[in-house]
């Protein structure tokens, strides 16, 4: 059964030693601070919900996921967990990783000899390059990522450690 409390469990488990924040892990946060900003215009692209509202959400999320409303119509399993995917990354919006990020590294985990390129990230998520260097260089100062130059552009591979680092973070 899906709770806040289980959820903040896994929360946990997933962000420790991940946060520069330790006492973050798993709760909800505490202020409204947070935003997702594109880095090239200074837009605001996205808002989460007022950190006030957080359990409340969580708790019609967990109703939702454990068919305790039972609804008068039919909502498929594959739509109901693409919604309720939608929803969780919407409340608990990860900020040490954005989405493509997290792609590269489950990419990694399911291929160890998994590396990876700017233009190579440019093309796969339809981004600039400079957006595609910034991600790769995110994962690099945290630690997952090493580079090496092959010719004139830099390869971006797992470092020898990689899944001791996101087991640790598990």
């Amino acid at each position: 059964m899906f709770t806040p409390a289980a959820i903040c469990q896994v929360h946990t488990i997933i962000t420790n030693n991940t946060l520069t924040q330790t006492d973050e892990e798993g709760t909800f946060r505490k202020d409204n601070e947070i935003r997702v900003v594109d880095v090239q215009t200074g837009d605001t692209i996205y808002t989460p919900p007022a950190y006030d509202q957080l359990e409340t959400l969580m708790e019609h999320f967990c109703t939702l996921a454990n068919d305790l409303d039972k609804q008068t119509f039919f909502l498929h399993p594959i739509l109901k967990g693409i919604f309720l995917h939608f929803l969780i990354m919407t409340l608990l919006r990860n900020t040490t990783f954005n989405d493509r990020q997290i792609s590269i590294l489950q990419e990694i985990i399911q291929n160890p000899d998994a590396y990876f390129s700017v233009k190579q990230i440019q093309n796969k998520f339809a981004i600039s390059n400079q957006t595609a260097r910034n991600d790769l260089d995110r994962l690099t100062n945290n630690g997952l990522l090493e580079y090496r130059k092959s010719g004139k552009k830099n390869q971006f591979f797992p470092v020898k450690d990689f899944y001791n680092k996101i087991k640790k973070g598990l």
